[in-house]
């Protein structure tokens, strides 16, 4: 025999209060859509596009000095971030660029390549931001070869730059400069000599394209929505019609509360908050169907018996499950909680958040939006608790004991 959450058959009016708890939901709900409107995400790297660096340093500093570091470096639209615990020194800097250089910087690189080898010797001089700090730069015929280093120093005395690397191409060059993580670290090593702050070790660099985190972005969306469309034709499949919509209302609504917590957290939405969603809404639905199955078998066995005590008692008879699944589940994600740092810890507790509306939806949510449409669909009021049309009599649950 399996192990049992109540010693005894709970009862519990759970429809009875549903009007209470759907207002509740829908009010919250309301208030997120609400605010992703006004506010919107705290949008990550991977769809935003732009760089993050991971930063460790060897002795404490707070967020106000990495930040001002970084914003003398002429970084402008920099975001510092701590990680983990305190003691551990972790930063992740996120700069809403992929490159160093600017058109104006390529002007430069440029005029100054005109005025060195004069005005018909470029052929052209390809540059664009979004793929990152190099350009190409292609000369005419001559009758002496333009050397790669007198390249490279007109270009630094130009712009003021680095080159990183120069390198040969059809007709040209293809010249790299010193990016965004090269600068990150110059600031941060002239910061630990000149003001005595603590040195830094670059950890992590990622880059991503505003193009690419557009395009990454609209997949995710997309693949929450094919999840609940399939999720959608299952259950009309394996139960009726009727059941689906519930289930999908509860999906959606579970999936609004998280990302409530990520609009109010302010937490970096990314690739890994997708993954977080779409594991939720599995959970979320599993637990539905279980209640479902129940619902479909009681109603073969207790004829009779109306939707909401039907409900009711199924609900009731499958909470110990219901509960203990989610219990498990949740103490095995509290460990990520409670050691991880940055997205691991994003996705530990956005998680547990999910899992504990995922119960409460299973409830609350799922089968009585199911009654509801039931109560539309024959043209009657939705039966009120106080009519006690959702509560479990005595006759009710003998029958059902004895159908067992």
């Amino acid at each position: 025999m399996g192990f049992k959450l109540f010693s005894g058959e709970t009862q519990i009016d759970f429809i009875g209060h549903r009007k209470f708890f759907m207002s509740l939901s829908g009010i919250l709900c309301a208030l997120v859509l609400l605010g992703i409107a006004i506010f919107g995400f705290n949008w990550g790297v991977d769809f935003a596009g732009g760089s993050e660096i991971e930063v460790r340093f060897e002795a404490p500093v707070d967020v106000a000095q990495v930040r001002k570091v970084m914003e003398s470096a002429g970084f402008d639209d920099v975001t510092v971030q701590e990680l983990g615990a305190s003691e551990q020194n972790s930063f992740l800097i996120r700069i809403g660029r992929i490159s160093m250089l600017s058109m104006a910087d390529a002007d430069k690189a440029k005029a100054g390549l005109t005025e060195k080898f004069g005005a018909g010797a470029l052929a052209s001089f390809d540059f664009n931001p979004a793929y990152g700090d190099k350009f190409e730069v292609r000369f005419q015929k001559a009758e002496r070869e333009i050397a790669a280093q007198d390249v490279r120093e007109t270009i630094e005395k130009a712009t003021g730059l680095t080159v990183q690397d120069i390198h040969a191409v059809v007709g040209g060059y293809s010249v790299i400069m010193d990016g965004i993580s090269a600068k990150v670290e110059q600031a941060l090593q002239a910061a630990n000599k000149q003001d005595g702050m603590a040195k830094a070790e670059l950890r992590r660099v990622e880059f991503v394209g505003p193009q690419v985190g557009e395009q990454l972005r609209n997949q995710g969306i997309m693949a929450v929505i094919l999840a609940s469309c399939a999720i959608l034709v299952y259950i009309a499949l394996r139960f009726e019609t009727r059941f689906a919509p519930g289930a999908i209302v509860s999906m959606v609504h579970d999936i609004i509360i998280v990302l409530g917590y990520f609009l109010v957290t302010r937490r970096e939405f990314n690739l890994t908050s997708v993954a977080v969603l779409l594991t939720i809404v599995g959970f979320s639905v599993n637990d539905t169907i279980v209640i479902y199955d129940r619902i479909r078998e009681n109603a073969g066995k207790l004829k009779g018996m109306n939707l909401a005590s039907l409900m009711n008692l199924s609900i009731n008879q499958t909470l110990s499950r219901t509960l203990l699944t989610g219990v498990t589940t949740m103490v095995s994600v509290l460990g990520l909680m409670i050691f991880g740092i940055g997205q691991l810890f994003d996705f530990a507790m956005a998680m547990i958040i999910g899992i504990v509306v995922g119960t409460y939806s299973s409830i609350y949510i799922a089968s009585p939006t199911t009654l509801f449409l039931e109560d539309l669909r024959h043209d009657k009021a939705p039966p009120s608790a106080s009519s006690g049309e959702g509560q479990l009599d005595d006759k009710a649950l003998a029958a059902a004991r004895k159908a067992m």
